[in-house]
């Protein structure tokens, strides 16, 4: 999680918040992207989500010693498990779980406002994007969604062939 490669993805993250937005962090862990979308952005609450209760514990204090606690909130649990609670608040998530991430998009998408852009990580073999596009589409279709691709980039390579992508996803809600 701490590697160079993510530094760049970062920056770029940061550089997309918009100020007063309400972001979720889905897979927060010890805070990699709460922390500095919480500090170095003008978002007005980060609701950071994680399954492991150690860990929460760990971005609990990390929030507090970066001086962000007032605008973190911690849940503790299976982000999917919070989708109800945080029904149409987001204007922007960030699932930055590398396998198997498209399970949880349609809580996602459950948790998205109208326009929100979900930050949809996975590890890809770059051959595959196309059907993992499809993929994506048809979990939104069935959730009552449209997506569009607004940008899909190499993070950093994660093995031979298989690179840590991004894909920036915005949400149009059927009504």
């Amino acid at each position: 999680m701490f590697s160079k490669g993510n530094k760049a993805e970062k920056a770029r993250l940061a550089s997309l918040i918009k100020p007063g937005e309400t972001v979720i962090d889905m897979f927060a862990g010890i805070g990699y992207w709460t922390i500095p979308v919480a500090k170095f952005t003008g978002a007005k609450k980060v609701f950071a989500i994680d399954i492991n209760a150690e860990a929460a514990d760990f971005l609990e204090r990390n929030a507090f010693l970066n001086n962000v606690s007032m605008k973190v909130e911690i849940l503790k649990g299976d982000c999917a498990d919070f989708a109800d609670k945080l029904e149409n608040i987001a204007d922007s998530i960030i699932m930055g779980c590398l396998f198997e991430t498209e399970k949880f998009l349609p809580a996602a998408l459950k948790m998205a406002k109208d326009g929100c852009i979900i930050h949809f990580h996975r590890n890809a073999d770059m051959e595959n994007i196309g059907r993992i596009k499809e993929k994506l589409a048809g979990i939104a279709e069935k959730s009552g969604c449209e997506i569009a691709f607004i940008d899909t980039a190499r993070v950093k390579s994660y093995a031979p062939k298989i690179w840590h992508i991004v894909m920036d996803l915005k949400v149009r809600k059927k009504i």
